[in-house]
């Protein structure tokens, strides 16, 4: 039996490879790799296994997929395992071939966080594919995979948006460097770099943000500024709730100042009871409470992004639609059979669930959950339309009315923002706000742009923040001996009216200033350069290893130039420093095109 296939796992916290995420490398042993082939059919099975498990990883396998390398499959099942629990990668990962380095290297992309747990996952799993089918536990694998995938969703990207913002660099070919914990990311490179914050770009003002976060004083400066509102009033206590609700007259509704999502809202409201339930409900999130007026409008959610209508989409509340078979029940179990419902941060749509407010509407319908709707009959499940109480966004772009229109852009522009939700309450989006009256219900300066009808609209964005691919020109020298080659580049860009951003061996330079006497490690000065925002161009004269421990700060170069290949004498352990050489050459050698000097 094999105990290892896997002789060595490295975390590289960066890029490496011209992968566009950190690196993952696997060392196969080498008289495993090519002295044992995997079983075909416990591949097959594991494969059938992991779908019936979960239903929509079934798009991942590749149809003729055949292989009888272990590399292959490695490959193949980490890409697998993460893109099942939404972690933001795209790519899969690769074999690094050299007749000099003896055992096979895998490079898989992977966030750095999950590098350990992915790890133990393709070592347990290389040990599976190397069995006999007598020796596969089919129960065994089944909970292992389960605890694999509950683990690595621990490492999904923050926020619905930043996945989504990140497919759409890799799909304009534009890099992603984290900034801050992943939550906080840039957007290109040097000058041609932008931060975002999952949707506050880096032209988000910080006024504008903080009035629209807080409802109150959002609808109160919309107030003010001529924009419909519904009336509200800040109560604290459920008694004069109750009393505000009698004043304002029913149906009203509850909601937190300062919570997004539609946590603690509570709509439609007709009788003291309700509030009284919805006022301590929404207590327990611990801020301020206001009590609005009901307005009887369909739920619309209209996206601005400088001063033009991004998308429009109408969000329908929870809903069943009966067949004149199943019950209330059985509609909500096929409903939630759909893969793109879940219940992570991460999922298109959630799930409905017969909880109270749902038990509720069925009952004032004369129903109950063993009703069996006619068909076409609609039974509603939510009093509010939200996406994350099982909503659902249908598009309404090309019917909105212009005034609609002006009234949503003119609600982002008062507050200044540069991309914001604005969320209307109108009972026909078609007809103009001061023909069928509205009210504009928030403002989001976070909003999240939404994946089912609007995937699109990450690209327009970021395409219009980011200069072309957000790259600049990006020359390596290595050598580890003095050269002219870094001055001579630094130099050719210099001459092309290009502000040139260089790691040398005598500091940090860009263009004439000396930004730094110290150099901590080419890797470092290099990151330093490449966040800079005046840099146009950067030359890196590479001085040690930290390429290939650290990885590279970019994913992508113009230029390698290596020099003086065999002058290793002045370096104290010659096979170990050869051995580095070799890999940072191979990492930089995949991702460029070569000059020797």
């Amino acid at each position: 039996m094999i105990i290892n296939p896997i002789q060595k796992i490295t975390s590289i916290p960066n890029f490496a490879f011209g992968f566009q995420s950190e690196v993952l490398i696997l060392e196969l042993n080498h008289h495993v790799d090519n002295a044992l082939l995997l079983n075909e059919e416990v591949a097959e099975l594991i494969q059938k296994r992991y779908i019936n498990l979960y239903l929509n990883s079934k798009e991942y396998f590749e149809k003729s997929f055949k292989s009888n390398e272990l590399s292959d499959h490695l490959i193949l099942w980490a890409s697998i395992f993460q893109r099942s629990v939404g972690l933001s990668i795209f790519e899969k990962g690769l074999e690094i071939k050299n007749p000099k380095i003896t055992n096979k290297l895998v490079a898989i992309p992977s966030p750095l966080l999950a590098h350990k747990t992915l790890a133990d996952g393709l070592n347990w799993l290389s040990k599976i594919l190397l069995e006999s089918k007598e020796s596969f536990e089919a129960a065994s694998f089944d909970i292992n995979v389960k605890k694999l995938n509950e683990a690595l969703k621990k490492f999904s990207t923050a926020g619905s948006n930043v996945p989504l913002f990140k497919e759409a660099a890799y799909n304009l070919n534009i890099p992603v460097i984290t900034v801050e914990e992943s939550r906080v990311l840039q957007y290109g490179q040097g000058k041609n770099s932008r931060w975002m914050n999952s949707s506050f770009t880096n032209r988000t003002p910080h006024i504008g943000s903080t009035i629209a976060k807080n409802k109150h004083w959002c609808s109160k400066v919309l107030f003010n500024a001529g924009l419909p509102v519904a009336s509200h009033v800040i109560v604290k206590s459920g008694e004069q709730a109750i009393s505000v609700a009698d004043k304002m007259g029913y149906p009203v509704v509850i909601k937190p100042i300062a919570l997004d999502g539609g946590l603690g809202v509570a709509a439609g409201l007709r009788r003291p009871d309700e509030v009284i339930k919805a006022f301590n409900e929404a207590s327990k999130y611990k801020v301020p409470i206001m009590l609005q007026k009901h307005f009887f409008g369909r739920d619309y959610r209209l996206s601005i992004f400088e001063g033009k209508v991004l998308w429009a989409i109408e969000r329908q509340p929870a809903s069943v639609v009966g067949d004149g078979i199943h019950t209330v029940q059985e509609l909500v179990d096929i409903v939630n059979l759909d893969p793109k419902r879940g219940d992570g941060e991460h999922a298109t749509l959630k799930k409905i669930i017969l909880d109270e407010e749902a038990i509720s509407l069925i009952q004032e319908s004369n129903k109950s959950i063993g009703t069996v709707l006619k068909v076409d009959e609609s039974l509603q499940l939510r009093r509010r339309a939200n996406i994350s109480a099982g909503g659902m966004p249908i598009s309404v772009m090309g019917k909105v009315h212009v005034d609609n229109e002006r009234l949503a852009i003119r609600a982002a522009e008062l507050l200044e923002l540069d991309l914001a939700g604005v969320d209307l309450l109108i009972p026909d989006i078609s007809k103009s706000w001061m023909e069928v009256g509205a009210v504009i219900c928030e403002v989001n300066s976070q909003p999240t742009l939404g994946s089912l009808t609007s995937r699109h609209v990450y690209k327009e964005v970021l395409s219009k923040l980011v200069p072309g691919n957000g790259r600049i020109p990006i020359s390596i020298i290595m050598g580890y001996s003095e050269s002219k080659d870094a001055d001579q580049t630094f130099e050719k860009y210099s001459n092309q009216g290009l502000v040139c951003g260089y790691v040398s061996r005598n500091g940090l330079f860009i263009g004439d200033e000396k930004i730094s006497n110290c150099l901590t490690s080419s890797f470092h000065g290099a990151k330093s350069l490449i966040m800079d925002k005046r840099v146009e161009a950067l030359v890196v004269d590479v001085t040690d290893f930290s390429f290939v421990k650290l990885g590279t700060p970019f994913d992508r170069i113009d230029e390698f130039i290596y020099s003086n290949v065999d002058q290793m004498s002045s370096v104290s352990s010659i096979s170990k420093a050869n051995e580095l050489y070799l890999r940072q050459v191979l990492m930089m050698e995949s991702i460029l095109k070569v000059q020797v000097a």
